[in-house]
């Protein structure tokens, strides 16, 4: 048409898109399947929540396995295309504490807890969504 270019083809190249597996996303998954195994056994459909509860299981599982970082003592991003972490100290690393009991163990969160508590995390008003140091930080109003 006679009108701008579509904003799809703006921002968007087929060639830059990659599955990414990320904390936020598997808290909620976890989340929600919990729940909705705790309303299928409330109405009566026991093998169904358990079915559900399996794949909770395996939501926690994938989390800890590839989106724990050990050698950053928290949990990042994951690019499932490239099979690669994506190392970005955002608040992200420490969403996995806020997921339930069980989701992740003792250390690991106090591990997220302190990378979380850092200087370049924190700020007057809580908990940064992009570290202080990080190019892409701005204040800027």
């Amino acid at each position: 048409g006679s009108g701008p270019p579509h904003i799809f083809h703006q921002c968007w190249k087929e060639s830059e898109a990659y599955s990414l597996a990320s904390p936020d996303i598997m808290v909620f998954l976890f989340r929600e399947k919990i729940a909705l195994s705790n309303f299928l056994h409330k109405f009566g459909n026991s093998s169904l929540a358990a079915a559900v509860l399996v794949s909770a299981a395996k939501i926690k599982a994938a989390l800890n396995k590839y989106l724990w970082v050990e050698e950053m003592g928290a949990f990042a991003a994951f690019n499932t295309t490239a099979n690669q972490t994506i190392y970005s100290r955002t608040f992200l690393m420490g969403f996995p504490l806020f997921g339930g009991h069980g989701l992740i163990n003792q250390q690991q969160a106090e591990r997220s807890y302190a990378e979380l508590a850092r200087p370049d995390m924190m700020s007057p008003f809580g908990i940064r969504s992009t570290s202080c140091f990080d190019p892409r930080y701005s204040n800027a109003k």
